[in-house]
Formats: C-alpha cells, structure tokens, sequence
C-alpha cells in the first residue's frame, strides 16, 4: 500500500511535468499506479470488504 506522502508526490511530480513513467522510477511504483491514482478524483481510502455469510449460516442457532 502506498502512502498519503507518496500520492502527494506523484501529484507534484507531474505538476512539474514528469511522464508517468519518470514518475513511476521515481517513486518506485508500477506506471499503471501511477495512471490510476492522477486519474482519480482523490486519496484512495481502502476499506474491508463485507464477509458474505457462510453456507452453514442458516442452520447455526
């Protein structure tokens, strides 16, 4: 998981007008990271997925 700090930096470094792939070396992430994250309105905020129920759930008392 990458952090808010690294974000930050990605969004300077293309301010300064770096290629995604400079700015993928340089932070030491994959290119497609840093695609997604410029093409996303925000921080990324990572939640835990809900577990679905078991199969034996119905017959648990």
């Amino acid at each position: 998981m990458i952090s808010d700090e690294v974000y930050v930096e990605i969004e300077v470094l293309r301010k300064q007008g770096k290629s995604l792939r400079q700015i993928a070396a340089e932070v030491g992430c994959a290119v497609n990271t840093v695609r997604a994250h410029l093409s996303a309105p925000g921080l990324p905020r990572y939640e835990r997925k809900a577990t679905p129920p078991s199969k034996l759930a119905p017959y648990e008392t």
